[in-house]
C-alpha cells in the first residue's frame, strides 16, 4: 500500500531547539519528540502525515504520522510541551472517535471481522506527568469493543519515565518508548538495519512432512487389532502399540519414547493434511528465518510442552496423538521472530497468517478440553512451550546479525532430540511385538 496523504505541512520545522537529555541518554541531538518521530518511522514503518479523513489532527498536534499496511491503521500524534509547556492535545474523545471511525475503510478485515483503527496521542514534557494532566487524558478512552482504539501516553524526558492511560496494547508501546529514553541515541543516518535472513531450501521442513507421511503409512502397515473408523483411520490399539501419549504408560510405566513418537502419529488421513499444511507453512518460514538447528529445538520442544500439558489434564483414558501441540508451538515461535521480517504488508500477511491458524486452535480450551476428539491441552502447552523460546530467542538476536546466537548448541540438542526418536522407535517396536501377541476380538 502506497503511503498515506500527507496533510502535515511543517512537522520538522514544529519540532526545533534543545532539552536537555534523559541521563541515559546522550546530551545533545535533536528534542526528543522529534526523535520519537523519526524512529517511529525507521523502526515501525510509520509515514509522515495522514489520511484526509484525519487532517484535523494535524492542527492539535506537531506532528502526526501514519502506519497504514492494508490490515493495520495507526495514527499516531506527538505535542512537544519541551518546546512549548503550555501545549496540550485539545480534541476531545468525541472528536477523536470520529476521526476514527472516518478512517475505518483504510483498516483490514480478518474473517469478516473489521480490524479497528489506532489512535495513540504522546505528549512529550520535560517534567511528569500532573494529576491534571493524568485527568485529562484518562478521558481518551473508548470501550474495549469499539472499533477506534484511543491510547493516550505521557513522556518524561527528564526521569525517563512514561505514563499511560490504559494497559491495552498499543503499536507505539510503554516499554518502547522507555528504551528509547534510556538508550543512547542512535544518530539519524547511523539505524541499525535488521540483517537479511541467509536463504535456505527448507531441507528440513521436507524432511518432517516426509517423517509424518512414513509415522501414518507404519500405523497402516504394523496396524494391531481390529481397525478404526473413519478416512484411513487407524485402530485404538495400534495408536498405543506404536507410541500413542497415554499419561498413565508415561508416569507410571516410565514408557518416555512416547512423548517422541505421539507427534509422529495422527488419527486419521484428514488430520493428517491439516497439520502437514501447518507444519509446511510455520516450519518453513521457521527455517528460512532461524535455521534448521533452531527450528529443530523449537519443533522438540513444543511437543514436549503440549506433550506435558496434555499428561496433566488429561486421564488415563485419552490417547492423545498428532503433531498439532508442536505446530503450534512452532506459530506461536513465527509470532514471536516475525520482528526480524521487513515492516510492511509482508510481515503483516504472515502475522495475520498466523494468527488465522493458531487462534481457532487456542479458544475451544475455554469451553472444552478434549472435546470433538482434539486434545486442546497440547495446543496450549505447545504454543505456551514454543512462543517462549522464541520470545526468548527475539530478545537476545541482534538486529545486525543474519543468524540467531547459540546455533552451534542448538544443532547439539536437536541431534539428541534426533537420537531420541530413534531409541524411541526401538521401545515401541518391543511393546507393539507384546501388544500384537495378545488376543483381541
Amino acid at each position: 500500500m502506497s503511503p498515506p496523504p500527507s496533510t502535515q505541512s511543517a512537522s520538522e520545522e514544529a519540532l526545533t531547539g534543545q532539552v536537555p537529555a534523559p541521563p541515559a541518554a546522550v546530551t545533545s541531538g535533536p528534542p526528543f519528540a522529534e526523535y520519537l518521530a523519526r524512529r517511529l518511522m525507521a523502526d515501525k514503518g510509520f509515514q509522515p502525515g495522514t489520511h484526509t479523513e484525519a487532517a484535523e489532527l494535524v492542527d492539535a498536534s506537531d506532528a502526526v504520522l501514519t502506519y497504514s499496511d492494508g490490515y493495520s491503521c495507526v495514527i499516531v500524534c506527538i505535542v512537544d510541551r519541551e518546546r512549548e509547556p503550555s501545549r496540550r492535545f485539545t480534541l476531545e474523545t468525541s472528536a477523536l472517535e470520529r476521526v476514527g471511525k472516518a478512517c475505518l475503510h483504510y483498516s483490514g478485515t480478518v474473517s469478516g471481522t473489521k480490524l479497528p483503527v489506532g489512535l495513540q496521542l504522546i505528549e512529550v514534557g520535560s517534567g511528569p506527568a500532573t494529576r491534571e494532566d493524568q485527568e485529562r487524558l484518562e478521558r481518551h478512552r473508548l470501550g474495549m469493543f469499539n472499533k477506534v482504539h484511543l491510547h493516550a501516553m505521557h513522556v518524561d524526558v527528564s526521569s525517563g519515565e512514561v505514563w499511560a492511560n490504559t494497559w491495552r496494547r498499543a503499536m507505539v508501546s510503554r516499554g518502547y518508548v522507555r528504551g528509547l529514553l534510556r538508550e543512547p541515541r542512535v544518530v539519524e543516518g547511523q539505524e541499525v538495519e535488521v540483517a537479511e535472513a541467509i536463504e535456505r531450501k527448507p531441507v528440513l521442513t521436507v524432511a518432517l512432512l516426509v517423517a509424518l507421511a512414513l509415522g501414518f503409512a507404519a500405523e497402516h502397515l504394523f496396524a494391531v487389532g481390529s481397525p478404526g473408523t473413519g478416512l484411513l483411520a487407524p485402530g485404538l490399539q495400534t495408536l498405543v502399540g506404536l507410541g500413542g501419549l497415554v499419561s498413565g504408560l508415561v508416569l507410571e510405566h516410565g514408557q518416555w519414547w512416547r512423548l517422541f513418537l505421539a507427534p509422529l502419529l495422527h488419527g486419521d488421513l484428514i488430520h493428517l493434511l491439516l497439520n502437514g499444511f501447518c507444519l509446511w507453512f510455520g516450519a518453513m518460514v521457521l527455517e528460512s528465518m532461524v535455521g534448521r538447528a533452531w527450528l529443530g529445538v523449537l519443533l522438540v520442544v513444543s511437543a514436549l510442552g503440549g506433550g506435558a500439558l496434555s499428561m496433566a489434564l488429561n486421564g488415563d483414558a485419552v490417547v492423545s496423538v498428532g503433531a498439532s501441540g508442536a505446530l503450534m508451538g512452532l506459530l506461536a515461535a513465527v509470532l514471536a521472530v516475525s520482528r526480524r521480517l521487513p515492516v510492511g504488508p509482508g510481515r503483516v500477511e504472515v502475522q495475520m497468517m498466523v494468527l488465522r491458524l493458531l487462534v481457532p486452535s487456542l479458544i475451544p480450551i475455554a469451553v472444552s478440553r478434549t472435546g470433538n476428539q482434539v486434545d486442546f491441552a497440547a495446543h496450549v502447552g505447545g504454543a505456551l512451550a514454543g512462543g517462549v523460546v522464541g520470545l526468548g530467542l527475539a530478545r537476545v538476536w541482534r538486529r545486525e546479525d543474519a543468524t540467531p546466537p547459540g546455533t552451534r548448541w542448538a544443532g547439539a540438542v536437536s541431534l539428541l532430540a534426533l537420537g531420541a526418536v530413534v531409541v524411541s522407535l526401538v521401545f515401541a517396536a518391543g511393546f507393539r511385538e507384546d501388544l500384537a501377541s495378545m488376543h483381541w476380538p
